[in-house]
């Protein structure tokens, strides 16, 4: 694991099965996770857009915007 996400899975109490198994939950191949790190600085530009039109997608069902 990188470094912030080492340090993120040890703050939840995460061992390095459970964070396999959720990167394999969405799909993030290391092919995936290479290209990922490669566009890091766009995406960085991007993030708080992207952030926010997650949050009105999952707010525009009722069920979800309940528990949110």
């Amino acid at each position: 694991m990188s470094c912030g996400i080492e340090s993120l899975a040890n703050q939840m109490g995460l061992h390095e099965i459970e964070v396999s198994s959720r990167k394999a939950l969405f799909g993030l191949t290391p092919d995936v996770l290479r290209n990922l790190s490669l566009g890091r600085s766009v995406l960085q530009l991007m993030v708080d857009s992207l952030v926010e039109e997650f949050y009105e997608h999952q707010l525009s069902n009722a069920d979800i915007a309940l528990t949110i």
